[in-house]
């Protein structure tokens, strides 16, 4: 199955024009809360887990704020992003029960009983 640079670039060309039109339909989702700055809700999520350890619930964590933050952001403007806001919704239901299941998962306490 081996590939020459032409074909690779002829097969990559498509990727790139997808990535850049992605970037750009959703970058203004990600600096939405705080005016232009393209890398906020990032720095918002940093600050939220900082000295948290970096293991699966802290991950799931980041993957659930992602979705929580959209949700916030369809609220402050009343209208969609980049994706539909019921699918916002529903990732965030999904990731908040694989956060939970990391949480009862990996640690020796009983998390259900606190």
């Amino acid at each position: 199955m081996p590939m020459t640079n032409d074909e690779f670039t002829r097969c990559t060309e498509g990727l790139d024009k997808e990535s850049t039109d992605i970037l750009l339909a959703k970058g203004p989702d990600y600096a939405s809360h705080a005016g232009d700055n393209r890398l906020a809700n990032f720095e918002s999520v940093a600050q939220l887990l900082k000295g948290a350890p970096i293991d699966a619930a802290t991950v799931c964590a980041v993957y659930w704020l992602k979705h929580v933050f959209a949700i916030c952001t369809y609220i402050r403007n009343r209208r969609p992003g980049s994706e539909p806001i019921l699918g916002r919704f529903a990732d965030e239901r999904n990731y908040n029960a694989l956060l939970w299941a990391c949480l009862v998962a990996g640690t020796d306490q009983d998390v259900t009983k606190e």
